[in-house]
């Protein structure tokens, strides 16, 4: 019997192999660049920081909020990364540049719930160059908070904590129970007798919750008690 054995040309495993050293080598190129860039990144934001951030004043009005404030940042940073949010969530950022390293920053944002939000503005100093920018995300970034109130309209629904039964009914009912001066829904003369009065409307009843008939004759067949 005749055995054939499969040969692979040796031209072929040597172009494999090159293609294998040359992926090789592009991912530590790869790395190497990208380590480089990383190094570069932070030398610019050597020193840089955010020196001042203030909120001069933010409100909010038929559910859009709306707030300013002003920025600085220091050398080398000439721009600064703002990030805004409302109880805890982020709603919108910008970039921000000055050729006097500061300036104005503004905040806008429809469909905010009624009621107490917290706002929070974060700063991070930046650096903007002929290629692109980078945010220099640890260099002493600022964070101010202010809390936020715009009373809820009455009718809503909802009992909010400036409501109560007296400024606002519909959204928060009086506690209903015995005594409360008014005869519930719940309640009769029998059940009370303080908010409903007298079940019988004077006449005597016979004792088993119902008033005494015209005939005087209770349901048991006895005579109604004087």
């Amino acid at each position: 019997m005749r055995r054939e054995s499969v040969q692979t040309p040796l031209h072929l495993l040597f172009l494999g192999l090159l293609a294998a050293c040359g992926s090789i080598q592009d991912t530590e190129q790869d790395a190497a660049a990208r380590e480089s860039l990383g190094t570069v990144k932070a030398a610019m934001c050597a020193g840089a920081s955010v020196s001042s951030l203030t909120i001069q004043n933010v409100t909010t009005y038929l559910g859009e909020m709306a707030g300013g404030g002003n920025w600085a940042v220091t050398y080398p940073a000439n721009a600064v990364h703002l990030q805004y949010y409302i109880d805890g969530v982020l709603q919108s950022s910008d970039t921000r540049d000055s050729t006097t390293r500061s300036g104005p920053w503004s905040f806008s944002q429809a469909g905010v719930a009624c009621g107490s939000r917290t706002f929070e503005v974060r700063a991070y100093a930046t650096v903007i160059y002929s290629g692109g920018s980078t945010v220099c995300w640890n260099s002493s970034p600022q964070t101010l908070t202010r809390t936020v109130t715009e009373p809820c309209p009455c009718g809503n629904g909802v009992c909010e904590s400036t409501e109560n039964s007296s400024s606002c009914p519909q959204d928060c009912p009086a506690p209903v129970y015995c005594g409360n001066g008014t005869c519930d829904w719940n309640e009769n003369g029998w059940t009370c007798y303080a908010d409903c009065g007298d079940p019988c409307g004077g006449r005597s009843t016979c004792g088993d919750g119902t008033c005494c008939p015209d005939s005087g004759i209770c349901p048991s067949g006895y005579y109604c008690p004087l």
